[in-house]
């Protein structure tokens, strides 16, 4: 589940994502710079430069800041998948949308199915909300 939000969130070592409001997403993770004064709480030595250059630090805050969002979302794992990545809700459903996609190649690949879903599924589109992306009735056959 991490790796595929590390995917997700499309981070490298070094790198810094400016946001909309003024903030910015660090490292491979991502982690908001509006998350810094939290995070030096728990983790006095972590700081934004450690956050962007310490891929081992990154993952390791990011797993400790997503295992909070969960918990505030009362272990709605989801839920705490899409905080992780934002508060907005057009945005978050989605992010989340995105990650249900990337979890669920990540798991047919690891059952060693990879191939068999990329022949049989057809390609997720999200349409603007979340709860609309159900299958269709009468799906077209995937033809490659």
């Amino acid at each position: 589940m991490v790796f595929t939000l590390f995917d997700n969130e499309g981070g490298k070592v070094g790198t810094f994502s400016r946001n909309t409001n003024g903030t910015y997403d660090i490292g491979p993770m991502q982690i908001n710079s509006s998350n810094l004064p939290e995070i030096k709480k728990h983790f006095p030595t972590v700081t934004w430069r450690v956050l962007a250059y310490d891929a081992c630090a990154s993952f390791w805050v990011g797993t400790w800041w997503l295992y909070r969002k969960i918990v505030d979302r009362k272990g709605n794992v989801f839920e705490g998948i899409a905080d992780y990545n934002s508060k907005t809700p057009k945005v978050r459903a989605k992010y989340i949308f995105n990650f249900m996609v990337k979890y669920n190649r990540r798991i047919q690949q690891r059952n060693g199915m990879g191939e068999l879903y990329q022949w049989t599924q057809q390609p997720p589109r999200y349409n603007g909300h979340i709860a609309k992306n159900v299958p269709e009735q009468n799906p077209t056959p995937v033809v490659k």
